[in-house]
């Protein structure tokens, strides 16, 4: 028997209002205190909206992706996301795409591909949460 409560959260008006939100959400689900807003938009970021300041390992960063509820993320930005927190000078170790988009098959199939890539030897884990 399934006991799992589902919940849906309230659809955030804005990109910083997301992030704000993934800030206090990650810090509760990954139990780190250390999770911030990373830079200031208009920085270049690194494909990185959320970090953990405290560095403690495995090093944490998140990309928020504010989106209509109704459509899904292309894959083309999962990648490029994904492709901008390669060239960051940060050791990350896990990568988290947060996103308000609708779940898709083609978002979950281009994050199982680029796990694989380069025969698992990637820097760092990905992940896809909606």
């Amino acid at each position: 028997m399934d006991l799992a409560v589902r919940h849906r959260y309230p659809q955030p008006g804005n990109e910083d209002e997301f992030e704000d939100f993934c800030v206090r959400f990650y810090r509760q689900l990954l139990k780190r205190g250390g999770l911030v807003r990373y830079a200031k938009r208009g920085e270049k970021q690194d494909g990185i909206d959320i970090i953990d300041q405290l560095a403690v390992k495995p090093l944490f960063a998140i990309q928020c992706k504010h989106h209509e509820t109704a459509k899904t993320i292309p894959p083309k930005e999962i990648k490029n996301e994904v492709a901008l927190a390669e060239s960051s000078s940060h050791p990350i170790d896990h990568y988290i795409i947060a996103t308000t988009a609708k779940k898709s098959k083609n978002a979950h199939d281009t994050v199982l591909e680029l796990n694989q890539t380069n025969g698992g030897s990637r820097r760092f884990n990905i992940e896809i949460h909606f």
